[in-house]
């Protein structure tokens, strides 16, 4: 271990591994501290020197005064897929908690350690992207009430930057129908359809504060939530997220899709607003809606195309084709004339075609 060539320091840190000696443990860890994380290929022999050392032993050594020695003992716990590892969860240095959440999260998991991670979330001391995105997502996979409250609490925190509050109320969106591409590596997990009813319910419990205290940008995807999760007991929420001071047209528009989509009984009104507004992403969504709001859509249709947004545009020839008038195969073939002598605007020109 004390040899200057990295090749003999590294075959000795493998072969102390495999002799059933407290002192060869000993001698690892010493070779750990010694390092203190600066050679990297070097704490990889010792790791797998340590990779056949039981489980007990290495748990031992969690308390270790040594920050190196802890990471090591992580890390070869971690390639034994043992439980156990959750205690590092707890450690004080921020870098070995976040390895530790690495370790029960990704790859194939340690699935018996995924609800130590989700509890982790309380954690207010660790601060980054790589610690939150896996214990977000452990809620998510461990899915039982109580980690859909915490993912709700989590969102209302306000030394947590929006992206991350989004990312926790996206799992609570697709809380019931789970997609089988995890949201941190992309791989392969098939998680049962479950009830909705512990999103919804978590999503109530914090509806009053959000609405008061978070972001548009936040306040959306609440909103897309809602209608994902066909959360019908909390359609009266729509109408103040609409009213709501400083709402950006991209909230409204998402308001009036979850209006559409649940049902509400004042879509007309909020239907009217919108083609009013003076954003031209929510004007273009209200159009879709028109008729909803007793709106002729074919002459509203007839006025956009003459004088619209492309947006709207667009929008107004996806609204028409839907239809029953029977004036619209007429203006469509106005449009298609237009097309064919190169009289129309090129942007729309394929939504004409379609």
């Amino acid at each position: 271990l004390k040899d200057k060539d990295i090749r003999t320091r590294t075959h000795a840190a493998i072969a102390l591994g495999k002799l059933d000696s407290a002192k060869a443990l000993q001698a690892l860890i010493a070779a750990a501290v010694e390092n203190n994380n600066i050679d990297a290929y070097f704490r990889h022999a010792v790791v797998m020197g340590l990779s056949t050392v039981p489980a007990k032993e290495l748990l031992n050594l969690s308390q270790h005064k040594s920050a190196a020695a802890r990471l090591v003992v992580l890390l070869a716990l971690r390639r034994q897929l043992h439980p156990g590892i959750s205690v590092f969860l707890n450690d004080s240095d921020a870098f070995i908690a976040t390895e530790a959440a690495l370790a029960i999260h990704d790859d194939c998991s340690i699935p018996a350690a995924l609800p130590a991670l989700a509890e982790a979330l309380e954690r207010r001391d660790i601060r980054g992207e790589s610690f939150w995105r896996r214990a977000i997502n452990a809620n998510f996979r461990v899915g039982r009430p109580v980690d859909a409250q915490r993912l709700a609490a989590f969102v209302l925190r306000q030394d947590i930057p929006d992206n991350m509050k989004t990312t926790a109320l996206a799992c609570l969106a697709q809380w019931a129908k789970p997609p089988v591409l995890d949201a941190v590596e992309g791989r392969y997990r098939e998680i049962t359809p479950r009830s909705a009813e512990p999103a919804i319910a978590a999503l109530q419990s914090i509806s009053a504060a959000l609405l008061k205290t978070e972001t548009s940008k936040v306040q959306t995807i609440f909103v897309r939530a809602l209608y994902m999760l066909k959360a019908k007991s909390l359609v009266a929420l729509l109408t103040d997220f609409y009213s709501t001071e400083n709402a950006s047209g991209l909230l409204r528009r998402e308001v009036l899709i979850a209006m559409h989509q649940m049902v509400h009984p004042e879509l007309g009104k909020f239907v009217k607003m919108g083609l009013a507004d003076r954003n031209n992403d929510l004007r273009s969504q209200a159009i879709k809606y028109a008729s909803a709001a007793g709106i002729s859509v074919y002459e509203l249709a007839s006025q956009i195309l003459d004088s619209g947004t492309v947006l709207e545009k667009r929008a107004a020839l996806n609204t028409l084709v839907k239809t029953k008038d029977k004036r619209v195969d007429v203006l469509l073939e106005k449009l298609l004339q237009k097309l064919k002598s190169n009289e129309i605007d090129k942007h729309i020109a394929l939504d004409v075609l379609q």
